[in-house]
């Protein structure tokens, strides 16, 4: 940084000296704060301390656990896993740590990140379409012409004539994947994954995330879509039963982020 002219010798030697090493556990004594490793396991301390991970919280976290998920570079997102009875003090030291930083904090459940799972669904996707005879280079054609993974320019480019096909396979996934999560309380609301899929660049600004664009075709195309391609893929596009009761209900996803 020093190097680049973004700090200057002063700064760097300012920041180095408000930190300290200790070999002990009792050096963590009095902080307000611990970080350790997602395996790192327990940090006996005295006085007892509030102690945050920093990675993924397994789907069967047990009881009071949080976990903090470092923000990527694109978008500055930030997740903060916590089971339900996570102790308030904790998140709030959790969230006051990722604003400092600059991070966006979302709030979710254990059994992310979301962006993870988005994305494992997407790739999921795409090898099945592979499998199923479509070349790579159809399919990198037309998602960037939807505007997944195309990064900034000024225009897109045209669509390759298998390009619905490849689109409904890789916006069916996603949007079952996030059914997935609000169901399992992963996600809180559909608006928290179309956020997530945003900000870290999964999926195109203009187009408002893969939950708003299920609802854009419909849930009920969305679903038989899902039911057409499930028998060769199960795991990826067997319909989660939230589609079923939002159906059944005359729902979309959108109702789920007005209901609170």
């Amino acid at each position: 940084a020093v190097a680049e002219g973004r700090l200057t010798a002063a700064a760097r030697d300012a920041d180095w000296a408000r930190l300290t090493s200790t070999m002990a556990e009792t050096g963590l004594a009095g902080a307000d704060l611990v970080l350790t490793f997602p395996d790192a396991g327990p940090v006996p301390l005295d006085p007892p301390a509030a102690i945050l991970p920093l990675g993924a919280l397994p789907p069967r976290a047990g009881p009071g656990r949080a976990a903090l998920i470092p923000a990527a570079a694109a978008g500055l997102l930030a997740e903060l896993a916590a089971t339900t009875d996570a102790p308030p003090t904790l998140l709030a030291l959790g969230l006051a740590l990722g604003r400092r930083l600059g991070w966006k904090v979302l709030f979710t459940g254990a059994g992310g990140p979301i962006d993870r799972r988005l994305r494992a669904a997407l790739s999921a996707a795409i090898a099945q379409l592979e499998a199923e005879g479509i070349n790579r280079q159809t399919i990198a054609a037309a998602l960037a012409s939807f505007g997944l993974g195309v990064g900034a320019r000024a225009t897109l480019p045209a669509p390759p004539a298998q390009a619905k096909t490849v689109l409904d396979a890789c916006l069916s996934a996603m949007a079952n994947q996030g059914a997935r999560l609000i169901s399992e309380g992963v996600a809180r609301r559909p608006s928290d994954i179309d956020a997530v899929a945003v900000l870290t660049g999964i999926f195109p600004r203009w187009q408002g995330g893969p939950m708003f664009h299920a609802d854009t075709r419909g849930l009920l195309v969305v679903r038989a879509d899902l039911r057409r391609r499930s028998d060769s893929a199960p795991q990826i596009f067997a319909p989660d039963p939230l589609f079923d009761r939002l159906i059944a209900d005359g729902r979309d996803f959108a109702a789920l982020n007005r209901a609170e």
